[in-house]
């Protein structure tokens, strides 16, 4: 768990930060920063945050112009953005941000906590990831993004619901048990299927929702179906 704020008041910063480790008790798992720009350029070089509180009166770019970059490179379910401020009326304009939380100062340190329980429990639940290095820099990939993967030739390729092809190391049995919780199932010898992205599911084969076909091999079909009509009645409740 990474978490950014963001407040042009270095007093407020700590406090907050203060307050939330109380919840996460994890080195290094907070950055600071005092104006926009600074927590632009660092996502810019790869930083990944999952959460960022951001001050609204910010110098220079304020914080729903900041939170607008964020939103246009980060997909909503990836990033939580919690906005804090002095007042109440910028309430309204922040709607199009689709932000988590807005919590007023100064801060309810018992509402805070209780609210970084609830978004860690989410977390942990909907946003498991895995990190890989491309180029020098390390990307993390989250496994509710990937459609499918296949293994080829020592190398395993993630293909995401985005389009994008990404090449991992490892062997599909790692990422199988690895993934073994997550809605995925192996279904080939050389296939590992995300089941909340399948379209149409016949015995030989899963059709995705990008069109792609993934075969079904013999020795799998049973455990398969099995899988297939477990993960069907789940959504179905």
């Amino acid at each position: 768990m990474k978490i950014a704020i963001c407040d042009d008041d270095y007093g407020i910063c700590k406090e907050l930060e203060s307050i939330l480790q109380m919840v996460l008790q994890e080195p290094n798992a907070i950055c600071l920063y005092n104006e926009g720009e600074g927590l632009l350029k660092d996502f810019s070089n790869g930083y990944v945050f999952d959460i960022i509180y951001l001050d609204i009166e910010l110098p220079g770019l304020n914080g729903m112009e900041v939170g607008q970059v964020l939103r246009e490179q980060v997909e909503k379910q990836n990033l939580d953005l919690i906005f804090i401020s002095q007042k109440s009326s910028y309430c309204e304009q922040l709607f199009d941000l689709e932000p988590r939380r807005f919590y007023r100062k100064p801060f309810d340190r018992e509402k805070i906590i209780k609210d970084l329980k609830i978004l860690l429990k989410e977390h942990t639940a909907h946003r498991q990831s895995i990190w890989y290095e491309e180029d020098g820099r390390e990307y993390r990939l989250f496994l509710q993004d990937v459609l499918y993967m296949e293994a080829e030739s020592k190398k395993i390729t993630v293909y995401d619901k985005n389009g994008n092809k990404i090449v991992l190391k490892k062997t599909l049995n790692e990422w199988e048990e690895a993934f073994r919780k997550e809605h995925f199932v192996r279904c080939h010898r050389s296939f590992l299927v995300n089941l909340n992205y399948v379209k149409a599911y016949s015995r030989k084969e899963f059709e995705m929702i990008n069109g792609a076909k993934v075969p079904i091999g013999r020795k799998y079909e049973k455990a398969t179906r099995e899988i297939w009509n477990l993960h069907k009645m789940e959504e179905e409740e």
